[in-house]
């Protein structure tokens, strides 16, 4: 049975918009090299983003520099924060390009271009029309709250290709044992990837056996899915448990699942109506096109928007658990931006049957593709330089540092200050308060030499603080617009 005539809706006619095959053929070529260009214009160089981006870099990192293969490390410590996949194939770039922003970035980016040929494929099965595929590809595309952020060496990109590589060979591909199987990898991908989140796609298939009549799969399909995908993903958290014990649990499970939902864990508590402000500051075109297209999904009859309804029914579903969790990221919007593309992109095709007059229709397609472009335009993070005067401590202690000296930084600096010194043991965390204790531990292990990096803004506070401790010497060996590097030596230091 042909499974784009099951899943193409019955009312949908080819659309005249300018045109036949090629036409249709050149506006893909040229949207595809769009994106090419956007995605990959300035992802070498820049300076790597504070805390998330950072944390990807380092982790992936020390994947080259200890001998644990299976946990991620973070300041050479165990981290049980998120699975190895994305550090895994991280450190691989880092083999073959450099250990460098690039290498970080590359398969975010990979991932989010998967995550659009996916929602290209499913619009074309969807709708049964190419033109209403690429306009959910263009809004994805121009979408610059998505695009810049899966720039960015990030794992959101790794765990949406997931979802929707697990829903589009289960839901859209010919009944066989072999895409169900891909269904079932594509999750396993995104879980080792994020974690067990990527298992909320399978609403859209669950949901999509009670709104369809006909279908290309059926309970045992998606049993066979999860059967995969455990397979695939419980070896690692075993390994886990067998190695860590209740510790693995309490940190990956608990703290970093349970307590960040019920709890605005590491500063990412916001006011209740976070996620609305932040789609009208980061995607208001985006937010203004979907609500528009609920406004018509709304008025069609249930026989048409049956293959909608799961794909609605998840983008809600998703949005209320956001909203409900104590911990807020705007990070936590990007699930909803394919499924929104795909849900809007029926918006383009109603609009072309209900107008008749050409000049109109025409007319309002160009308005409905210029506002998202200037948009864009105007949004659009040509440069990812973050913490450009980081990046200089980092290489001016590359340069000088030493295996038997120390590193300590003020929190909030460390990751980017390891990545780049490329440092092969800990950097230390200090304040005003705890720097004499550090300090002190320093020397009595030996280490007599230390590089403290500091704001300048705290510089005063920072010297007064160390010259009050008896027996050492400092003094401030390089600095930039924004950070200071403090030697700081015993005075029974020859060297």
């Amino acid at each position: 049975m042909n499974s784009s005539k099951m899943l193409r809706m019955p009312s949908q006619e080819n659309l005249e918009i300018g045109g036949n095959e090629k036409f249709i053929f050149i506006s893909s070529i040229l949207l595809w090299l769009f994106i090419v260009v956007i995605y990959f214009f300035n992802l070498w160089g820049g300076s790597l983003r504070t805390w998330d981006e950072s944390l990807t870099a380092e982790r992936s990192r020390e994947f080259l520099l200890t001998d644990d293969i299976w946990l991620p490390h973070l300041n050479f410590s165990p981290d049980f924060n998120k699975p190895p996949l994305y550090y895994w194939l991280s450190a691989l770039t880092f083999k073959i390009f450099g250990v460098n922003e690039f290498s970080v970035r590359f398969w975010s980016v990979i991932f989010a271009i998967g995550c659009m040929i996916f929602v290209y494929q499913m619009g074309c099965k969807l709708s049964g029309n190419r033109w209403i595929a690429l306009f959910s590809l263009f809004l994805l595309a121009t979408n610059p709250h998505w695009i810049n952020k899966t720039r960015e060496g990030l794992l959101d990109s790794g765990l949406l290709c997931g979802m929707l590589g697990g829903i589009y060979f289960l839901c859209f591909s010919v009944r066989s044992r072999g895409k169900v199987f891909l269904s079932g990898l594509f999750l396993a991908i995104g879980g080792l990837i994020k974690g067990p989140l990527v298992l909320l796609s399978l609403i859209i298939p669950i949901s999509g056996l009670i709104f369809k009549k006909r279908k290309i799969y059926g309970t045992k399909d998606i049993i066979f899915v999860l059967c995969i995908y455990l397979l695939v993903v419980l070896p690692y958290y075993v390994i886990q448990f067998i190695r860590w014990g209740n510790e693995y649990g309490e940190r990956y499970f608990y703290y970093n699942i349970i307590d960040r939902f019920f709890q605005g864990i590491e500063g990412h508590g916001r006011e209740p109506f976070f996620y609305f402000t932040q789609l009208l500051k980061l995607s208001p075109v985006s937010l203004i096109y979907f609500l528009a297209s609920l406004g018509i999904l709304l008025k069609r009859t249930q026989r048409q928007s049956h293959v909608w309804a799961p794909f609605l029914l998840f983008t809600l579903v998703w949005f209320i658990i956001i909203n409900i969790s104590a911990s807020k990221r705007d990070l936590y919007l990007l699930v909803l931006y394919p499924f929104v593309a795909m849900i809007t992109g029926l918006l383009g095709g109603e609009l072309v049957q209900l107008l008749r007059n050409l000049k109109l229709r025409n007319g309002l397609i160009c308005v409905s593709m210029i506002i998202p472009i200037c948009f864009f335009i105007d949004n659009y993070q040509f440069k990812l330089d973050f913490n450009p005067y980081l990046k200089q401590i980092g290489i001016y202690l590359k340069n000088v540092y030493e295996p038997q000296d120390s590193v300590i930084v003020e929190d909030g600096a460390r990751n980017v200050v390891l990545f780049y010194s490329e440092i092969p043991q800990p950097i230390q965390i200090v304040s005003i308060k705890t720097l004499p204790e550090v300090l002190k531990g320093n020397f009595i292990q030996g280490k007599n030499k230390t590089y403290m990096v500091v704001r300048k803004n705290k510089k005063a506070e920072f010297v007064s603080q160390i010259q009050s401790i008896s027996m050492l010497e400092s003094q401030i060996i390089y600095e930039n617009k924004k950070f200071i590097i403090i030697l700081i030596l015993s005075r029974f230091f020859k060297g």
